[in-house]
Protein backbone atom coordinates (compact mmCIF):
# COMPACT_ATOMS: atom_id res chain seq x y z
CA UNK A 1 0.00 0.00 0.00
CA UNK A 2 1.85 3.32 -0.81
CA UNK A 3 2.17 6.15 0.98
CA UNK A 4 -0.59 7.96 1.64
CA UNK A 5 0.50 11.44 2.32
CA UNK A 6 4.02 13.15 0.96
CA UNK A 7 4.95 16.35 2.44
CA UNK A 8 2.41 19.11 1.02
CA UNK A 9 5.57 20.99 0.28
CA UNK A 10 6.49 19.04 -2.33
CA UNK A 11 3.06 18.48 -3.88
CA UNK A 12 2.47 21.69 -4.19
CA UNK A 13 5.48 22.09 -6.63
CA UNK A 14 3.06 20.78 -9.04
CA UNK A 15 6.06 18.42 -10.60
CA UNK A 16 5.49 14.78 -10.12
CA UNK A 17 6.42 14.72 -6.24
CA UNK A 18 2.83 13.34 -5.40
CA UNK A 19 0.89 14.06 -2.07
CA UNK A 20 -0.28 10.35 -1.71
CA UNK A 21 -3.34 9.66 0.05
CA UNK A 22 -4.21 6.45 0.91
CA UNK A 23 -4.31 2.81 -1.77
CA UNK A 24 -7.23 1.66 0.30
CA UNK A 25 -7.71 -2.04 -0.98
CA UNK A 26 -10.74 -3.69 -2.54
CA UNK A 27 -11.39 -5.63 -6.01
CA UNK A 28 -11.16 -2.75 -8.47
CA UNK A 29 -13.01 -1.95 -11.59
CA UNK A 30 -16.25 -1.89 -9.31
CA UNK A 31 -16.86 -5.77 -9.23
CA UNK A 32 -18.50 -7.63 -6.32
CA UNK A 33 -16.09 -6.56 -3.11
CA UNK A 34 -17.06 -9.45 -0.32
CA UNK A 35 -16.18 -12.84 -1.38
CA UNK A 36 -19.00 -15.18 -1.48
CA UNK A 37 -16.58 -17.74 1.24
CA UNK A 38 -12.89 -17.90 2.22
CA UNK A 39 -10.50 -16.85 -0.30
CA UNK A 40 -7.24 -18.77 -1.21
CA UNK A 41 -4.21 -16.36 -0.54
CA UNK A 42 -3.70 -16.14 -4.59
CA UNK A 43 -7.10 -14.95 -4.82
CA UNK A 44 -6.70 -13.01 -1.67
CA UNK A 45 -3.91 -11.46 -3.06
CA UNK A 46 -5.64 -11.27 -6.61
CA UNK A 47 -7.90 -8.98 -5.19
CA UNK A 48 -5.98 -6.59 -2.53
CA UNK A 49 -4.08 -5.93 -5.50
CA UNK A 50 -6.85 -4.94 -7.93
CA UNK A 51 -8.38 -2.57 -5.59
CA UNK A 52 -5.09 -0.85 -4.58
CA UNK A 53 -4.69 -0.28 -8.31
CA UNK A 54 -7.91 1.03 -8.58
CA UNK A 55 -7.97 3.40 -5.54
CA UNK A 56 -4.23 4.66 -6.69
CA UNK A 57 -5.85 5.78 -10.23
CA UNK A 58 -8.67 7.53 -8.95
CA UNK A 59 -6.31 9.36 -6.16
CA UNK A 60 -3.60 10.02 -8.99
CA UNK A 61 -6.56 11.40 -10.90
CA UNK A 62 -7.42 14.03 -8.28
CA UNK A 63 -6.02 17.50 -8.39
CA UNK A 64 -2.44 18.09 -6.42
CA UNK A 65 -2.55 21.37 -4.72
CA UNK A 66 -0.95 24.49 -6.32
CA UNK A 67 -1.16 26.74 -3.10
CA UNK A 68 -2.13 26.23 0.88
CA UNK A 69 -5.79 27.20 0.27
CA UNK A 70 -6.15 24.16 -1.83
CA UNK A 71 -4.71 21.57 0.72
CA UNK A 72 -8.08 21.01 2.57
CA UNK A 73 -10.38 20.66 -0.14
CA UNK A 74 -7.40 18.03 -1.77
CA UNK A 75 -7.37 16.03 1.51
CA UNK A 76 -11.65 16.45 1.49
CA UNK A 77 -11.91 14.94 -1.72
CA UNK A 78 -9.26 12.01 -1.36
CA UNK A 79 -10.40 11.08 2.18
CA UNK A 80 -13.71 9.09 0.72
CA UNK A 81 -11.89 7.32 -1.61
CA UNK A 82 -9.83 6.22 1.00
CA UNK A 83 -12.36 5.21 3.37
CA UNK A 84 -13.93 2.98 0.66
CA UNK A 85 -10.84 1.45 0.17
CA UNK A 86 -10.46 0.26 3.48
CA UNK A 87 -13.50 -0.59 3.40
CA UNK A 88 -13.20 -3.16 0.57
CA UNK A 89 -10.29 -4.46 2.36
CA UNK A 90 -12.14 -5.31 5.25
CA UNK A 91 -14.86 -7.18 3.33
CA UNK A 92 -12.35 -9.46 2.16
CA UNK A 93 -12.36 -12.89 3.65
CA UNK A 94 -8.28 -14.08 3.44
CA UNK A 95 -7.24 -17.19 4.45
CA UNK A 96 -6.37 -18.28 8.36
CA UNK A 97 -2.62 -17.51 7.30
CA UNK A 98 -3.31 -13.94 5.94
CA UNK A 99 -6.07 -13.05 8.41
CA UNK A 100 -3.35 -11.11 10.99
CA UNK A 101 -1.99 -9.08 8.19
CA UNK A 102 -5.32 -8.14 6.83
CA UNK A 103 -6.73 -7.05 10.24
CA UNK A 104 -3.13 -4.93 11.56
CA UNK A 105 -3.78 -3.48 7.58
CA UNK A 106 -7.21 -2.58 8.00
CA UNK A 107 -6.59 -1.08 11.68
CA UNK A 108 -3.56 1.15 10.62
CA UNK A 109 -5.48 2.53 7.28
CA UNK A 110 -7.85 3.23 9.61
CA UNK A 111 -5.63 5.91 12.02
CA UNK A 112 -4.17 6.85 9.01
CA UNK A 113 -8.01 8.22 7.97
CA UNK A 114 -8.08 9.68 11.36
CA UNK A 115 -4.85 11.62 11.20
CA UNK A 116 -5.80 12.94 7.55
CA UNK A 117 -9.39 13.55 9.00
CA UNK A 118 -7.97 16.11 12.03
CA UNK A 119 -5.65 17.89 9.23
CA UNK A 120 -8.88 18.72 8.02
CA UNK A 121 -10.62 19.60 10.98
CA UNK A 122 -7.11 21.59 12.53
CA UNK A 123 -7.41 23.53 8.77
CA UNK A 124 -11.12 24.46 8.95
CA UNK A 125 -10.93 26.07 12.43
CA UNK A 126 -7.93 27.89 11.10
CA UNK A 127 -4.52 26.98 11.32
CA UNK A 128 -1.64 26.94 8.90
CA UNK A 129 -2.09 24.00 6.56
CA UNK A 130 1.10 23.26 5.44
CA UNK A 131 1.89 23.46 9.48
CA UNK A 132 -0.54 20.98 10.47
CA UNK A 133 0.50 18.66 7.61
CA UNK A 134 4.25 18.91 8.55
CA UNK A 135 3.01 18.41 12.50
CA UNK A 136 1.12 15.01 11.48
CA UNK A 137 3.70 13.86 8.62
CA UNK A 138 5.96 11.67 10.71
CA UNK A 139 2.93 9.93 12.03
CA UNK A 140 1.89 9.32 8.67
CA UNK A 141 4.81 8.43 7.22
CA UNK A 142 5.48 5.72 10.27
CA UNK A 143 1.82 4.25 9.49
CA UNK A 144 2.66 3.98 5.71
CA UNK A 145 6.02 1.93 6.23
CA UNK A 146 4.07 -0.41 8.53
CA UNK A 147 1.66 -0.80 5.82
CA UNK A 148 3.91 -1.34 2.85
CA UNK A 149 5.96 -3.69 5.25
CA UNK A 150 2.92 -5.90 6.05
CA UNK A 151 1.99 -5.46 2.09
CA UNK A 152 5.40 -7.22 0.98
CA UNK A 153 4.90 -9.96 3.74
CA UNK A 154 1.46 -10.88 2.71
CA UNK A 155 3.80 -11.28 -1.33
CA UNK A 156 1.20 -8.34 -2.56
CA UNK A 157 2.78 -6.48 -5.66
CA UNK A 158 0.39 -3.36 -6.03
CA UNK A 159 -0.47 -2.79 -2.79
CA UNK A 160 3.18 -1.76 -0.27
CA UNK A 161 4.73 -0.41 -3.93
CA UNK A 162 6.23 3.01 -3.44
CA UNK A 163 4.92 4.44 -6.56
CA UNK A 164 6.43 8.07 -6.70
CA UNK A 165 8.77 8.31 -8.98
CA UNK A 166 8.17 5.21 -11.25
CA UNK A 167 3.78 9.51 -9.19
CA UNK A 168 3.72 9.60 -9.17
CA UNK A 169 2.89 6.04 -9.82
CA UNK A 170 3.13 7.71 -9.56
CA UNK A 171 3.23 4.28 -12.50
CA UNK A 172 4.97 6.60 -13.51
CA UNK A 173 3.71 10.80 -13.71
CA UNK A 174 4.69 13.15 -16.08
CA UNK A 175 5.80 16.28 -14.61
CA UNK A 176 2.33 19.00 -15.05
CA UNK A 177 4.44 21.67 -16.16
CA UNK A 178 6.46 20.46 -18.45
CA UNK A 179 6.27 21.46 -21.55
CA UNK A 180 5.27 18.38 -24.25
CA UNK A 181 5.49 18.34 -27.73
CA UNK A 182 3.00 20.39 -29.74
CA UNK A 183 -0.73 18.55 -30.25
CA UNK A 184 -0.32 16.63 -34.26
CA UNK A 185 -3.10 18.82 -35.43
CA UNK A 186 -1.26 21.46 -34.98
CA UNK A 187 2.24 20.49 -36.09
CA UNK A 188 2.64 20.80 -39.36
CA UNK A 189 3.66 17.13 -41.21
CA UNK A 190 6.07 18.29 -43.94
CA UNK A 191 9.63 16.90 -42.04
CA UNK A 192 10.51 20.60 -41.90
CA UNK A 193 14.33 21.12 -40.03
CA UNK A 194 13.06 23.93 -38.06
CA UNK A 195 10.02 22.21 -36.85
CA UNK A 196 12.29 19.19 -36.14
CA UNK A 197 14.65 21.20 -34.19
CA UNK A 198 12.20 22.82 -32.41
CA UNK A 199 10.15 19.46 -31.20
CA UNK A 200 14.07 18.56 -30.47
CA UNK A 201 14.56 21.55 -27.93
CA UNK A 202 10.90 21.10 -26.55
CA UNK A 203 11.78 17.08 -25.70
CA UNK A 204 15.32 18.34 -24.53
CA UNK A 205 13.54 21.12 -22.20
CA UNK A 206 10.71 18.60 -21.35
CA UNK A 207 13.62 15.44 -20.30
CA UNK A 208 15.44 17.88 -18.58
CA UNK A 209 12.52 19.16 -16.39
CA UNK A 210 11.21 15.26 -15.72
CA UNK A 211 14.60 14.10 -14.86
CA UNK A 212 14.56 17.17 -11.99
CA UNK A 213 11.16 15.61 -11.26
CA UNK A 214 12.10 12.52 -10.65
CA UNK A 215 15.39 13.34 -8.69
CA UNK A 216 13.21 15.46 -6.51
CA UNK A 217 10.71 12.35 -5.72
CA UNK A 218 13.91 10.39 -5.04
CA UNK A 219 15.37 12.97 -3.04
CA UNK A 220 12.17 14.16 -0.43
CA UNK A 221 13.92 13.94 2.85
CA UNK A 222 15.94 17.73 3.43
CA UNK A 223 19.91 15.70 4.13
CA UNK A 224 19.26 13.89 0.84
CA UNK A 225 18.22 16.96 -1.22
CA UNK A 226 21.25 18.50 0.09
CA UNK A 227 23.52 15.30 -0.58
CA UNK A 228 22.03 15.72 -4.23
CA UNK A 229 22.37 19.42 -4.79
CA UNK A 230 24.73 19.19 -7.41
CA UNK A 231 22.90 16.77 -9.55
CA UNK A 232 19.99 18.73 -9.53
CA UNK A 233 21.53 22.04 -10.46
CA UNK A 234 22.61 20.04 -13.11
CA UNK A 235 19.32 18.96 -14.38
CA UNK A 236 18.00 22.77 -14.02
CA UNK A 237 21.37 23.65 -15.55
CA UNK A 238 20.27 21.60 -18.84
CA UNK A 239 16.59 22.68 -18.89
CA UNK A 240 18.76 25.87 -19.32
CA UNK A 241 20.37 25.12 -22.49
CA UNK A 242 17.07 23.96 -23.99
CA UNK A 243 15.40 27.00 -23.47
CA UNK A 244 18.34 29.05 -24.45
CA UNK A 245 18.08 26.79 -27.72
CA UNK A 246 15.18 28.01 -28.40
CA UNK A 247 16.34 31.51 -28.41
CA UNK A 248 17.99 30.92 -30.97
CA UNK A 249 15.81 31.36 -33.66
CA UNK A 250 12.04 31.61 -34.68
CA UNK A 251 9.33 29.71 -36.64
CA UNK A 252 7.09 30.25 -39.74
CA UNK A 253 4.45 28.44 -38.12
CA UNK A 254 2.39 31.06 -36.07
CA UNK A 255 1.31 28.50 -33.56
CA UNK A 256 4.43 26.70 -32.85
CA UNK A 257 6.19 30.71 -32.91
CA UNK A 258 3.49 31.52 -30.06
CA UNK A 259 4.17 28.48 -28.18
CA UNK A 260 8.03 28.88 -28.62
CA UNK A 261 8.19 32.45 -27.81
CA UNK A 262 6.24 31.80 -24.33
CA UNK A 263 8.44 28.75 -23.35
CA UNK A 264 11.45 31.08 -23.72
CA UNK A 265 9.39 33.95 -21.24
CA UNK A 266 8.48 31.36 -19.06
CA UNK A 267 11.54 29.25 -18.67
CA UNK A 268 13.83 31.63 -16.62
CA UNK A 269 11.67 32.45 -14.08
CA UNK A 270 11.18 28.52 -13.60
CA UNK A 271 14.82 27.57 -13.37
CA UNK A 272 15.05 30.64 -10.55
CA UNK A 273 11.77 29.65 -8.67
CA UNK A 274 13.16 25.98 -8.51
CA UNK A 275 16.69 26.43 -7.62
CA UNK A 276 15.44 28.75 -4.34
CA UNK A 277 13.45 25.83 -3.73
CA UNK A 278 16.36 23.33 -3.98
CA UNK A 279 18.63 25.44 -1.55
CA UNK A 280 15.28 26.27 0.52
CA UNK A 281 14.82 22.35 1.29
CA UNK A 282 18.49 21.80 1.41
CA UNK A 283 18.32 23.69 4.41
CA UNK A 284 15.33 21.75 6.37
CA UNK A 285 14.29 25.58 7.66
CA UNK A 286 10.66 24.91 6.97
CA UNK A 287 9.60 28.54 6.99
CA UNK A 288 12.20 29.34 3.83
CA UNK A 289 10.24 26.61 2.06
CA UNK A 290 7.06 27.79 2.89
CA UNK A 291 8.67 31.13 1.62
CA UNK A 292 9.29 30.46 -1.74
CA UNK A 293 6.32 27.63 -2.68
CA UNK A 294 4.13 30.09 -3.70
CA UNK A 295 6.10 31.35 -5.97
CA UNK A 296 7.54 28.28 -7.35
CA UNK A 297 3.42 27.59 -8.23
CA UNK A 298 3.52 30.51 -9.99
CA UNK A 299 5.81 29.89 -12.02
CA UNK A 300 5.50 26.37 -12.85
CA UNK A 301 1.34 27.31 -13.61
CA UNK A 302 3.22 30.14 -15.79
CA UNK A 303 5.00 27.45 -17.67
CA UNK A 304 2.43 24.94 -18.05
CA UNK A 305 0.35 27.39 -19.65
CA UNK A 306 2.80 28.29 -21.88
CA UNK A 307 3.55 25.16 -22.98
CA UNK A 308 0.20 24.85 -24.73
CA UNK A 309 -0.26 25.21 -28.23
Amino acid sequence: MRRYLRLVLFAVLGLAVPLALASGCGDGGGSTTAAASTLTADQWRQQADAICADIDQRTDALRAPSSEAEIQSFLEQGLPIVREGTSRLRALKPPEELRSIQDQAVALQERQIDLIQTAVDRIKNGENPTAVVNDLSDELDAGDKRLEDLARQAGLKVCGKDREGGSSTTGTETPTTAPTAPATSTVPTTGSSEIDRFLRDVQAASGALNAFGTALRDASEPAQIKAQLNDLRAKLAAFDQAIAALDDYTLDNPTLEGQRSRLVAAGPAVSDALRSFVDAAASGDLSRISAVLPEVAAKLQQFARASQP
